[in-house]
């Protein structure tokens, strides 16, 4: 992968969204875009579960 980044992330508090993109061959694609409150495991850390609404301060 010539010193590219396979990841990357963009949370927007404002939207309350989260978008995950991966490089591939021809640039960056979108491998996820989520503005709900739930709780989600994505790349690349499929092991871990994040809470998007404690992320965005939805929780009590």
């Amino acid at each position: 992968m010539d010193n590219q980044v396979p990841y990357y992330w963009i949370v927007d508090p404002e939207e309350k969204s989260l978008t995950v993109y991966q490089f591939v061959k021809d640039g960056y694609k979108v491998i996820v875009s989520i503005q709900e409150q739930s709780k989600v495991r994505l790349q690349p850390f499929p092991e871990i579960e994040f809470d998007l609404a404690y992320i965005f301060g939805e929780t009590e």
